[in-house]
């Protein structure tokens, strides 16, 4: 038989599950903007995860087991206390009944968590926490942060918080949402690298570039007094002297570099 010059596109199988996805997001969106409690909305969140993310094992027990976590640290003649309204992994959420309109609020609530979770820790084994502050439809996202990395007590003041992204879930698609929440909480998906994808997860915003930032910073003011990196860093300022025309160099802007 003559060989056909055709060649065979490969089948696409729609995922079925986008099905399922708009069905639970619709109705999450709609019963959610009446709740106007956080700890409703917080719970209404909590089932919406299990619903999407069910056949997990144990993922919704571990999720809701952070959920109002009581946490608390001793510093010197006080004590800090704070209960994260929902806490799995390195991810902290605070809820609000509105956001932006609430959004200092749960921005100094996240610093304060951050601060107790990060005090109770060894300055080497810090986790690189994720803030995150909704009222369940509105999401801004954070790094937190630390002027002084080498500091055993934390206080709230201490810690800044890095914008990583908002969004209004009212505004995108329900496979964006489903792979939104994956990719804070579960990482099971398989994505394709796109330059969006790869922004998202590694640019100068996001949250592994920030994280990774601060531990090279902690690690560079360990070394930087020993003359063989002494000499690198002294070589890099040099010639970005010669390039901008001015003294433009600092610790942070070398390991951007690097």
């Amino acid at each position: 038989m003559k060989k056909s010059k055709l060649t065979e596109k490969a089948t696409r199988i729609p995922d079925t599950r986008q099905i399922q996805w708009e069905e639970e997001i619709s109705r999450y969106l709609r019963e959610i903007e009446k709740l106007n409690k956080e700890q409703a909305r917080s719970h209404r969140f909590s089932i919406l995860i299990q619903c999407l993310f069910g056949v997990e094992p144990n993922f919704i027990e571990n999720y809701t087991s952070g959920i109002e976590k009581y946490i608390k640290t001793h510093q010197k003649d006080r004590i800090l206390r704070g209960e994260v309204d929902n806490l799995f992994g390195n991810v902290v959420i605070e809820f609000e009944r509105n956001i932006p309109k609430n959004q200092k609020e749960a921005e100094e609530q996240i610093r304060r968590y951050v601060a107790i979770l990060w005090s109770n820790e060894s300055v080497e084994k810090r986790a690189p926490y994720i803030g995150i502050a909704t009222d369940g439809v509105r999401f801004i996202t954070y790094t937190p942060v630390l002027d002084d990395l080498t500091s055993d007590e934390i206080k709230t003041d201490d810690v800044n918080l890095e914008i990583l992204e908002e969004i209004d879930w009212r505004k995108l698609k329900a496979s964006e949402i489903y792979y939104w929440i994956d990719r804070y909480f579960l990482r099971q998906e398989i994505l394709h690298p796109t330059s969006e994808t790869i922004v998202s997860d590694f640019g100068l915003k996001s949250h592994a570039f920030q994280s990774t930032t601060q531990k090279l910073l902690r690690l560079w003011d360990r070394v930087k007094t020993q003359s063989n990196f002494a000499v690198i860093y002294e070589s890099w300022e040099k010639y970005l002297r010669i390039v901008y025309g001015s003294k433009v160099a600092g610790d942070e802007l070398f390991i951007r570099h690097t």
